[in-house]
């Protein structure tokens, strides 16, 4: 199963095609066959970012793996790097960006490997240097459009502890605020990206 975010719409890809998955007739739903034509897929995000009408929309197909595969080859494809950072309080890292609450980010660098990508976009963007043993986390996926074209951005993500430095936004990527939260705290904001929503949740898990 593969899940991507396109604006407040959830997009999962699966093979699962029982009656369990065709019997849900919840309306905030949207559940459709892939018929292994790429203007499908097209039709399916048209309708993602025209309206809101669908929380979720769940695509099918028998080999999801070459459902994504199609899926993927509509897009740009670019990969990100990112850190739940963690201080001495156990409290998280986050920022106030663009009127929504977010993780430290960005774009890997060509010949740049993921991990110091993660590492040098906390330092880039935080002022906050992190300790070198750190843990991959999972990958998330979302869509969002650029000088009119389509972007896939695939962002993994490391947790990470906090060596040193002070806190310093980086105000030319329009950081407004840095805070430690605690991952309550940050999972009770409204303002925040359900990708992000998924990282913290996922941390979560990992500790118990």
């Amino acid at each position: 199963m593969y899940k991507i975010y396109l604006n407040d719409t959830q997009i999962t890809l699966t093979n699962h095609t029982s009656k369990e998955l065709f019997s849900d007739k919840s309306p905030e739903k949207l559940i459709g066959i892939y018929d292994g034509k790429i203007k499908t897929i097209f039709r399916y995000i048209d309708l993602a970012e025209k309206t809101n009408r669908y929380p979720e929309i769940i695509l099918s197909y028998k080999d999801v793996d070459i459902l994504w595969e199609d899926f993927k080859s509509v897009f740009k494809n670019i990969t990100a790097a990112g850190g739940v950072v963690l201080n001495e309080n156990e409290e998280i890292l986050s920022m106030y960006r663009r009127s929504v609450w977010d993780l430290p980010k960005g774009k890997v660098d060509k010949g740049e490997e993921i991990m110091d990508a993660a590492v040098r976009e906390v330092a880039e963007e935080t002022g906050i240097i992190v300790d070198k043993n750190i843990m991959p986390l999972l990958s998330t996926y979302h869509i969002y459009t650029m000088k009119e074209k389509r972007i896939l951005k695939r962002t993994e993500w490391f947790v990470m502890r906090k060596k040193s430095g002070v806190l310093s936004p980086q105000t030319e990527e329009d950081i407004e605020e840095l805070a430690w939260l605690n991952p309550e705290e940050l999972l009770s904001k409204q303002d925040i990206y359900k990708n992000i929503v998924d990282v913290v949740n996922c941390y979560l898990e990992g500790k118990r």
